[in-house]
């Protein structure tokens, strides 16, 4: 086991313990994220499942139905295209996610930071937290979807974890330079 001082603070090695050792309180402010977006709406939670479900329709219906849009001669069906988009849409979307709240998240959670003594490295786990839940959704749908268009799920929809780590990957890292710049 490696000393706390031969480690840095910053290091790789250093974010891996910090994210174990803080996971409760990642999950329990992701989840408090969560909910408070949609707190106080009509449907409350279910937005999360309506809004990809009504993005995918409308998808489905301008690129299906209006643009008559297809990805190439052989694809099957007339939703396919959309598939496909929303399939990057959901990607882009734990990115923008992140990445775009990652400026204010210091600053944002003040409270956090003057009250106690706080993991400032926490916060950009709590946005990607969220913006995984909102991408799991979105996966559900998107999987619903492909089942009733195409009638089958692919087969590659297990290699998802290994496509997601390098993204995750990359946007936290991004999203510890951006929140340390935005302080």
């Amino acid at each position: 086991m490696l000393s706390s001082s031969i480690v840095a603070s910053g290091s790789p090695l250093a974010m891996v313990r910090s994210f174990v050792s803080n996971r409760v309180l990642i999950y329990q402010l992701a989840k408090r994220e969560v909910i408070s977006r949609y707190r106080g709406s009509l449907m409350g939670l279910a937005w999360s499942f309506f809004n990809p479900l009504l993005m995918l329709a409308v998808y489905t219906f301008v690129f299906s139905v209006v643009f008559n849009a297809r990805w190439s001669v052989e694809t099957a069906h007339r939703g396919d295209f959309a598939i496909i988009l929303f399939a990057g849409i959901l990607v882009h979307g734990i990115f923008a996610e992140c990445v775009i709240r990652a400026p204010t998240l210091i600053v944002g959670n003040a409270s956090y930071v003057k009250r106690v003594v706080f993991p400032l490295e926490t916060l950009p786990w709590v946005a990607m937290g969220a913006a995984l839940f909102h991408a799991l959704v979105s996966l559900a749908v998107l999987l619903l979807a492909q089942l009733l268009i195409r009638g089958t799920l692919p087969v590659t929809v297990i290699y998802l974890p290994l496509v997601l780590f390098p993204l995750v990957m990359l946007t936290m890292g991004l999203a510890w330079m951006l929140s340390a710049l935005g302080v």
